[in-house]
């Protein structure tokens, strides 16, 4: 019983730091999204009226949603890149709205 329990002990400590690293992770990925956010939201009055910028973006967009598609990744990725994309834009620069039609098995 004595070594079951020093078990389990051992287990729930190691799920406690692999808990811990992931809770690492996802504040570094927060804290990197913020920062895109903010220079993202400040450059924007700069550049949104300007057509190389909307050109560039499209490409961009198109290059990135075509990478993602072919990675295999969810329907429900797609869709919430492309959500992800749009919040970020003006009303006047957004993508429509993307629904992929994948043979990829994944929901």
């Amino acid at each position: 019983m004595k070594d079951e329990l020093n078990s389990a002990l051992m287990l729930i400590q190691e799920q406690g730091h692999q808990i811990a690293q992931l809770a690492q992770m996802i504040e570094w990925n927060v804290a990197v999204r913020e920062a895109h956010d903010t220079l993202i939201q400040s450059l924007m009055p700069l550049v949104k009226d300007n057509p190389e910028f909307k050109r560039t973006l499209e490409m961009s967009y198109q290059a990135r949603l075509g990478y993602h598609l072919r990675q295999d990744v969810s329907n429900s990725f797609i869709q919430n890149y492309s959500a992800c994309v749009n919040a970020l834009l003006p009303k006047s620069l957004r993508f429509d709205e993307v629904t992929p039609q994948m043979p990829t098995g994944k929901k």
